[in-house]
């Protein structure tokens, strides 16, 4: 948006995008407990997909670097075409970033699969894997599980890289693949 379309207010959205970035996010978890609790939604699946559900940050220097790159003369064919801004965007745009999107989701996968503090604070009743694993190797009050043995703490991380392992196995020549774009004559 910030890239392609300039408008009055492009310099000042990218401006504000870049400043609240640089705000520090450390101290934010009690305000955002006590908003997501305002809400009603802490704890719940919802209150998982409002908060992970951007592209702020390094994704945004991603996003942006591709769109600035990207020819304004697919934009413009569209458009003598007769195509409208939202065609412009299904059908030329965001085929040709489908590459970038899925790396960024790949990246912010494993980020998410990995992460084992948002679920102690946010959700607390539906626990993921990473928290887990942390749970046993924090845990000494716990008699079931022998949570000092190495062999159970090896098979919990291995369990834990798996489906990562697994989707960057299949996902590998997207991954470390040329994003360049071809079919323009100049």
């Amino acid at each position: 948006l910030c890239c392609k379309y300039k408008f009055k207010y492009s310099k000042i959205l990218y401006v504000l995008l870049l400043t609240t970035m640089a705000i520090p996010v450390i101290g934010t978890g009690p305000s955002t407990l006590t908003l997501l609790r305002q809400l009603g939604i802490y704890d719940t699946y919802l209150s998982m997909i409002v908060q992970n559900l951007h592209f702020n940050g390094l994704y945004f220097f991603v996003f942006f670097a591709f769109f600035q790159g990207l020819s304004d003369t697919y934009i413009e064919a569209a458009e003598i075409d007769g195509a409208s801004q939202f065609s412009v965007l299904i059908k030329i745009i965001l085929p040709l970033a489908w590459k970038t999107m899925l790396t960024v989701f790949i990246i912010n996968f494993v980020a998410f699969w990995n992460i084992y503090e948002a679920p102690m604070m946010y959700y607390p009743t539906k626990p993921t894997l990473a928290y887990g694993i942390y749970w046993m190797s924090n845990s000494t009050t716990n008699t079931n599980i022998n949570t000092q043995s190495a062999p159970v703490k090896l098979a919990g991380c291995m369990a834990l890289c798996i489906p990562t392992l697994i989707i960057f196995i299949c996902l590998k020549d997207i991954i470390m693949g040329n994003l360049t774009l071809g079919g323009l004559k100049e």
